[in-house]
């Protein structure tokens, strides 16, 4: 199995594939994307799930951080503490 250099019309038939043949990767490789692994199609679309997530979570953060800072009474030292806990969110 060697590196497959996604392209985005790719990522979106593997999308197309997932929705008709769920997580079916033998399926999938078979009936949509025949010149691709199975395993890399597996990955790839785990990958993408995990990056959405993140984003998500990244997002939930600055909200929070925006709800904080919108407090009249947030000062310097709480502004901190909400940096200091958005960093150790992110690189858990």
């Amino acid at each position: 199995m060697s590196y497959h250099k996604w392209t985005k019309e790719e990522e979106k038939m593997l999308s197309n594939a997932v929705s008709k043949y769920g997580l079916n990767w033998s399926a999938i490789n078979k009936n949509s994307i025949p010149n691709i692994d199975p395993i890399c199609l597996k990955n790839k679309y785990y990958a993408v799930v995990h990056n959405i997530k993140m984003r998500q979570q990244r997002k939930q953060q600055l909200q929070l951080l925006q709800l904080e800072s919108n407090k009249s009474d947030t000062n310097i030292q709480e502004y901190d503490d909400i940096i200091s806990r958005i960093k150790m969110i992110m690189e858990q």
